[in-house]
C-alpha cells in the first residue's frame, strides 16, 4: 500500500511498557511508602460513578517514567515539571472526563487532576485535605490515564516531541502522519523504501496539523 504524509520524527528513548505493578527495580520502601499513603487516606476515593479508586495499584510510577524520560534526554533543556501541558495531557492522550461522563479535548483545567494525583502519588505523606469537586476531578483523570497509558509507553524523539504510543514501539521507528488518516501513526522499517504499522500514537504538540504548517515536506510512504 502507498500512502504519502509527513515524517513528524524518529523516536530516540522510551518508557517501560506502562503496567499497574511496580518494575522489580523500582525502589520497594518508595512503593510501600506509596501504597500506604494511599491506604491510610480517602483524599483521593470515588468517582463519577460511584466506584473507588484501585488502591493497591498505584499508578504513581507512571508518572516516574514521564519525567524520568525527559529529564534523561538532551534535546530538552526543560526540567519535566516546566513543560507545561506536556506532563498532563500526554498521559490522557488530551481527552477529558467531565463531570458529567461526557469526553472531549481536555482543557486546562482538567491539568488539575493531574497535579492532585501526581502530588499524592509523589508525596505520599501529604496530609493536605480535598474538596469532594478535587476528588471527582482526580479520580477522572485517573481514569482517562488507565484507560489512555495502560500497556503503552511514553516516548521522545530526537527533536524532543513528547508522545505516547504502542507497546512494541522500538528507537528508531517513525513518527509520521498519513493524509488518509486523523490519527498519527508509528512505522518503521522493514526493508528499503517499505515499512510496516505499528501502531498508533499521541504526540504532544502534532494534533491538530502543525506538522502541515510551513515547510513542510510530503513523502511517500509503502507500508506493506
Amino acid at each position: 500500500m502507498s500512502s504519502y504524509g509527513v515524517e513528524i520524527d524518529t523516536v530516540l528513548s522510551l518508557s517501560k511498557v506502562l503496567t499497574r505493578e511496580r518494575s522489580r527495580s523500582s525502589n520497594s520502601s518508595t512503593d510501600e511508602s506509596l501504597r500506604a499513603g494511599l491506604e491510610n487516606s480517602d483524599q483521593i476515593t470515588g468517582s463519577p460513578r460511584g466506584g473507588q479508586l484501585v488502591r493497591s495499584q498505584p499508578q504513581g510510577h507512571w508518572f516516574e517514567e514521564l519525567e524520568n524520560l525527559i529529564s534523561l534526554d538532551e534535546t530538552t533543556q526543560e526540567s519535566p515539571r516546566d513543560l507545561g501541558d506536556t506532563v498532563w495531557r500526554v498521559p490522557v492522550g488530551d481527552i477529558e472526563l467531565t463531570a458529567e461522563g461526557e469526553y472531549k479535548r481536555a482543557s486546562h483545567a482538567f491539568k488539575n487532576g493531574y497535579s492532585l494525583l501526581h502530588d499524592r502519588f509523589m508525596q505520599p505523606d501529604t496530609t493536605k485535605c480535598h474538596t469532594n469537586e478535587e476528588k471527582s476531578l482526580a479520580s477522572r483523570f485517573w481514569e482517562i490515564m488507565d484507560a489512555q497509558s495502560l500497556g503503552r509507553r511514553y516516548f521522545i524523539t530526537k527533536k524532543g516531541y513528547i508522545g505516547l504510543g504502542p507497546e512494541a514501539l522500538a528507537p528508531g521507528d517513525l513518527a509520521v502522519i498519513l493524509l488518509a488518516l486523523n490519527t498519527p501513526l508509528i512505522l518503521r522499517s522493514v526493508e528499503e523504501g517499505h515499512c510496516r504499522i505499528v501502531g498508533e500514537e499521541y504526540v504532544n504538540g502534532m494534533m491538530d496539523g502543525q506538522a502541515f504548517e510551513g515547510d513542510y515536506k510530503l513523502r511517500e510512504f509503502l507500508i506493506d
